[in-house]
């Protein structure tokens, strides 16, 4: 007797092994996917900090930067209008920063909470010292 294809047994078990193997990948796959939103996010707050020094040091206007929850308000030094960024991974405790004309801040750091853990990003610059000792 010459048989074709496979049983309907076998093809249960297929899907049920398929079934469980997704059941204990899955959510590592999520809990991947949710980490490397937050560094994503992390990274664009570092570049948004970068940007709108060279943005006030270049056009020789202040700016503020108000961090509210999981909102960023920023706002030309002189103008009332805002632009407001929001953050789903990134919570900011109530806090207020100036970027001058010359590009420098009003504080020494900026800090946030990603993933229950406190993070501050250091707004000095670093001026390199080219002198031969």
């Amino acid at each position: 007797m010459l048989r074709r294809g496979f049983t309907l047994i076998e093809l249960l078990v297929v899907i049920a092994v398929m079934g469980a193997v997704m059941a204990l990948v899955g959510p590592l796959g999520l809990a991947q996917l949710e980490r490397s939103e937050r560094i994503s996010e992390v990274q664009r707050f570092e570049q948004l900090i970068k940007d709108l020094s060279q943005v006030s040091f270049l056009s020789g206007r202040g700016y503020r930067m108000k961090l509210d929850g999981q909102v960023v308000h920023l706002s030309p030094w002189s103008e009332q209008n805002s632009k407001e960024l929001n953050f789903k991974h990134l919570f900011f405790p109530a806090q207020q920063i100036t970027v001058y004309g010359n590009g420098n801040f009003s504080a020494d750091s900026v800090v946030f909470v990603v993933h229950g853990k406190t993070t501050t990003i250091s707004l000095l610059t670093e001026v390199a010292d080219d002198t031969n000792n």
